[in-house]
């Protein structure tokens, strides 16, 4: 078990990615001294879930340490479905072979 004192937001993001980015404009980039935790449904309703996911993982890769990301249940198969992120995938990149929570069993 991990315990977090975070001085910055826990977030929910629902795929809105330009709202990532003002969320980071607000109050700065994830780095070494500034933590982030997503609270997982950080995909599905908005038409950018996929762009946010890959930004999470980019910085959880840069600063594994200070970017935490929770799998909600808008990572799972049949929240995606529903809610649009599985058809996002395969619109934008084309992939029959993988469901798109795949990618969350690894977190």
């Amino acid at each position: 078990m991990v315990c977090l004192s975070l001085k910055s937001p826990s977030l929910t993001v629902k795929g809105q990615f330009y709202d990532v980015l003002e969320i980071f404009r607000r109050n700065g980039e994830p780095s070494p001294t500034h933590h982030y935790l997503f609270n997982g449904d950080f995909v599905d309703r908005g038409s950018w879930s996929t762009e946010v996911a890959l930004l999470l993982y980019a910085y959880k890769v840069l600063y594994p340490t200070s970017v935490h990301i929770n799998r909600g249940n808008h990572e799972t198969d049949d929240m995606n479905k529903v809610y649009g992120f599985e058809g996002e995938c395969r619109a934008k990149y084309s992939s029959p072979h993988r469901s798109p929570s795949d990618d969350f069993q690894v977190q």
